[in-house]
């Protein structure tokens, strides 16, 4: 593209900055189905994304055309003239420093289709040998993406990076008597030779297997034992509340919690941009070119950090901590973030458990949860632990509470740790008064 003639023609629109953002996404997806192939694409498209600073507001497009730049930028100059509501924004000239370290394994997307294929096919084949109980092999896929985006403005910043990842999934279903029940598992990764495909069957099988026949539990408050993803959902929401975006509209009861307690000391939550052992989640900048960096979000129970991009930063008085992500629209989010872990295994917090419950499944954490006021009620499915140990499962049953609540009564978390596909890494998460409806 040629951006040097774009600047020109940008600065004869009375241009201030103006910034271009190009994004390259290729993906590959595959489906078998009962030995056979049922689904190959390939997929491939360029996003074009502009912000400019016309008139002192902030004005955006995006295209997939990018033969009308042009007219785009005539038509942005424009727009600029309808915004009444001025806020404070920049284009960003860059940060003194910024990390290396290559994200993009080209090794992964070399290897042959019929390899991923094959994949796919022990995967299924090993789910339907795995137990008689396991009567359909419902979804299994092969998923691989190729991401690349470089960031060029009028102030002098030039910013790349290319990064790519894939995740076989699994999904069974398990049948005995008249109960049914599914099982679904997955792994993440950006080199073949990490696959486990015995993992991958075992997890979905056993969960399925293990959940049938189950009833409801009594009424009443339980520790709980979250499993990470799980607990992981529920992590996701909490860090809504510490967008510093959310805090600057009063959308956050975090607002005025800064350096205070909110939750338990038993639980720190990291973002580390910079983890090189999942390249895929490495980022040296977030999508406005600020230089992204490793920062504790809660350390012990004590809320260190609000995230902020540009704008949300200007408004609370600070600078950005490198979490402004998005399209044309940049907004605040995270990219990786992990909950540290102890070095007690599964089986040791379930010795700390006399009569409690183990959550694995949620369902409605979208509708079911008040990201301002933390409140939930979800519907969900699991196991009873009884004297230390996993008994019998139960399901129809439904949690309810408050979020941040849940977080203070936190009383321990384990080392086996499980990465989530939108970067979210948690350990099993035991929680004291959980209220537990059923029956």
């Amino acid at each position: 593209m040629n951006f040097k003639k774009y600047f020109e023609i940008a600065k004869e629109l009375n241009f201030e900055d103006i910034e271009f953002k190009v994004v390259e996404n290729k993906t590959l997806s595959i489906e078998v189905f009962h030995k056979k192939v049922e689904k190959y694409n390939v997929s491939e498209n360029s996003t074009l994304y502009i912000r400019g600073i016309i008139n002192g507001n902030m004005v955006s497009a995006s295209t997939e055309n990018f033969s009308n730049v042009i007219q785009l930028l005539k038509e942005m100059a424009s727009d600029s003239l309808l915004i009444e509501d001025k806020v404070a924004q920049e284009i960003f000239e860059g940060s003194k420093k910024y990390s290396k370290f290559k994200t993009y394994n080209d090794a992964l997307e070399k290897t042959s289709s019929s390899k991923k294929i094959d994949l796919c096919l022990l995967a299924e084949e090993k789910a339907f040998n795995y137990d008689k109980k396991i009567k359909e092999v419902s979804d299994v896929h092969y998923s691989e993406a190729v991401k690349s985006e470089k960031i060029i403005n009028s102030k002098g910043l030039k910013l790349s990076y290319k990064t790519n990842y894939a995740y076989v999934y699994l999904d069974v279903v398990a049948k005995e008597n008249q109960d049914t029940r599914t099982g679904g598992m997955y792994q993440l990764f950006n080199n073949l030779d990490d696959v486990n495909i015995d993992n991958i069957v075992n997890k979905a099988c056993s969960d399925a297997i293990n959940s049938l026949n189950g009833t409801p539990c009594d009424s009443k408050k339980y520790k709980v034992l979250f499993a990470p993803d799980v607990f992981a959902s529920l992590l996701n929401k909490c860090l809504i509340s510490i967008s510093g975006d959310n805090v600057n509209k009063n959308r956050s009861l975090l607002k005025d919690k800064l350096n205070q307690v909110i939750a338990s000391k038993k639980l720190t939550v990291i973002e580390d941009p910079h983890c090189k052992k999942y390249p895929y989640f490495y980022r040296s900048f977030d999508d406005e070119g600020v230089a992204t960096s490793k920062k504790a979000i809660i350390d012990k129970g004590v809320l260190k950090t609000f995230l902020y991009n540009i704008e949300a930063a200007k408004s609370a008085n600070t600078t950005s901590t490198g979490n402004g992500y998005g399209g044309s629209q940049i907004g605040v989010d995270t990219s990786f973030v992990y909950v540290k872990p102890s070095k007690k295994t599964v089986d040791d917090l379930l010795k700390s458990i006399n009569n409690g419950i183990q959550i694995t499944d949620v369902a409605g954490v979208h509708s079911g949860l008040n990201t301002i006021s933390g409140d939930f009620s979800l519907q969900a499915s699991g196991f009873r632990i009884e004297n230390g140990k996993i008994t019998t499962p139960v399901n129809l049953i439904t949690i309810a509470g408050n979020l941040f609540d849940l977080l203070k009564n936190v009383v321990d978390v384990g080392n086996d740790s499980f990465l989530a596909l939108n970067g979210t890494l948690t350990p099993s998460v035991v929680v004291k008064n959980v209220a537990v409806s059923g029956k």
